[in-house]
């Protein structure tokens, strides 16, 4: 019996055996429903910033609405999506004093990164 055919085995019994498919089906589920509500969350938000960036600029509400919109899009596009997520969840949410799981964090996070793809 091969190397090959000895980890084939192995594998065989981790995965489907010792239920190991359930822990990839969850994962499955997870990264679908992130990547769902993330980018629902960002289809959203996107079309709110969009419609501030095309307002007119004359008045002063708007001004101050690109500013902030504008500071947003430079945060979110400087800095990778995985240090967002660290951010978010050990800096952030505990100097704030909420108490969110990761999977909300993930699709809060994704949601935020999201709305960059849908401003340009």
């Amino acid at each position: 019996m091969g190397n090959f055919d000895k980890k084939l085995i192995k594998f065989w019994e981790i995965f489907y055996k010792n239920n190991g498919y359930t822990k990839v089906l969850v994962g499955l589920k997870n990264t679908i429903y992130i990547a769902v509500l993330g980018l629902m969350l960002g289809i959203i938000i996107g079309t709110l910033i969009a419609a501030v960036k095309v307002m007119p600029k004359y008045k002063r509400l708007p001004k101050i609405l690109n500013g902030i919109c504008d500071f947003y899009v430079g945060l979110f596009r400087g800095t990778p999506v995985v240090v967002q997520l660290l951010v978010a969840y050990y800096v952030v949410l505990p100097l704030l004093g909420m108490n969110l799981s990761a999977l909300t964090v993930c699709i809060l996070v994704f949601g935020l990164t999201a709305v960059l793809m849908f401003l340009k």
